[in-house]
């Protein structure tokens, strides 16, 4: 085997990661993706899990665009992620499926046999965004067999969430910053211990050490769907959700002042959108020409079916992928 292929240079890492164990870098949200291009018949992966919350933690590996293949990651191991290949031009893929809660991974290297060539690394996209949200954006239950299943990590694929969907369809690099339960304000069932405006902060969300460098890689397009948990119960007072919606824009707005902000909601529960349309339409007035609102609509259940504990189905989230697409289309003509 050729020595583990982890740097910088050989490797495209895409998301949130932690480099500062010599080993590999450390990562924890939904999406984060870790690939190389190589000549060679056959790849394996070294992969840990660090934190193991719910010692479940899933990724799905892609090799030439094909389709994804799930793989959990419960123990050090070298992972092998592709055999009996042609000898020829291949890429791979490492996507984190499953989101911070259940726990953080470590990736310490590529590994090709001899004879393999490692050549340049993907290209990256032409176009950046990042995504915000909770148990919607993370892909909770999208691939449960019943509605009664509760939570699985095996059944979250947030390869085929809308988020990443909507970036593959504008050829577009995703950041996806998402944890179940969370909300602006408070959390789900009124719950005010660590919100996203917080956890948005870390690279490793666990960790309230894990400082975040927002100057790193600056996104076109934020795209922020937050207040579903706040509104859980309607014990929630209206004015703290928008107190802490201004600040959090702002906080955004202060490291990246270009980027188009796109402030939805939906499918689940729409409770919070006159607030959201409140504060964009105060924004705008304000001279803010690049915050939008949009709201997706309600779940069809009947029609499309229903995820776990009630989440968006597969199906929803394709159409949710579509109309965010023709949405960030229509306002930035991509």
């Amino acid at each position: 085997m050729i020595e583990p292929i982890v740097s910088r240079e050989q490797v495209r890492y895409t998301g949130r990661f932690d480099f500062s164990q010599p080993e590999g870098p450390q990562f924890a949200w939904s999406g984060s993706s870790i690939a190389i291009s190589f000549k060679g018949t056959e790849v394996r992966a070294l992969l840990k899990p660090v934190q193991s919350g719910m010692a479940d933690n899933w990724v799905n590996i892609v090799i030439d665009d094909q389709e994804p293949v799930p793989v959990k990651i419960d123990k050090e191991n070298s992972y092998l992620l592709a055999l009996n290949l042609a000898n020829e031009v291949h890429t791979v893929e490492i996507f984190k499926r499953t989101e911070p809660m259940v726990g953080e991974l470590q990736f310490m290297g590529f590994e090709l046999p001899e004879g393999a060539e490692l050549l340049e690394p993907p290209s990256r996209h032409e176009h950046k965004i990042e995504i915000i949200g909770d148990s919607i954006t993370a892909g909770y239950g999208n691939e449960a067999a019943s509605i009664e299943d509760g939570f699985q990590a095996s059944q979250e694929n947030h390869y085929l969430a809308y988020g990443p969907i909507a970036a593959r369809s504008l050829n577009a690099e995703l950041i996806a910053l998402a944890w179940s339960g969370k909300g602006m304000y408070q959390n789900y069932g009124g719950v005010r211990d660590i919100q996203m405006p917080e956890l948005y902060r870390r690279t490793l969300p666990s960790r309230s050490e894990s400082s975040w460098d927002f100057h790193s890689r600056v996104p076109d397009v934020v795209v922020i769907n937050l207040g579903t948990n706040d509104f859980s119960v309607d014990t929630i007072d209206p004015s703290q959700y928008v107190a802490e919606y201004k600040r959090f824009v702002e906080f955004i707005r202060t490291n990246y002042p270009d980027a188009h902000l796109f402030c939805t909601i939906g499918p689940m529960n729409r409770k919070p959108a006159e607030f959201i349309e409140g504060i964009v339409s105060e924004l705008n007035r304000a001279g803010d020409e690049r915050i939008y609102f949009y709201e997706f609509p309600p779940q069809n259940v009947e029609k499309n079916g229903v995820g776990g504990d009630w989440h968006p189905s597969l199906k929803t989230h394709a159409i949710m992928a579509e109309l965010l697409a023709a949405e960030i289309k229509n306002k930035l003509g991509w």
